[in-house]
């Protein structure tokens, strides 16, 4: 069987919907995620599936590295 879907949601949390309001238990909102169909996917990723470093996360992660080797 096969299953095709109008768009694929993005979020950091599980909810229904991608727009629905969510809060924690300690009253903090939570942004809403994205709904992204065929094209705006192609438009995000520019029609590739490469991984693009990004430059402040991978200092970021060297930073880390030599910590957890007591270099820093």
């Amino acid at each position: 069987s096969v299953a095709f879907f109008s768009q694929v949601d993005i979020d950091r949390v599980l909810r229904k919907e991608v727009n629905l309001v969510c809060t924690t238990p300690s009253g903090e909102c939570i942004p809403p995620g994205e709904a992204l169909d065929m094209n705006a996917i192609l438009m995000k990723t520019g029609g590739t599936l490469k991984k693009v470093a990004n430059a402040s996360f991978t200092a970021n992660m060297a930073d880390q590295q030599q910590i957890a080797l007591g270099k820093m």
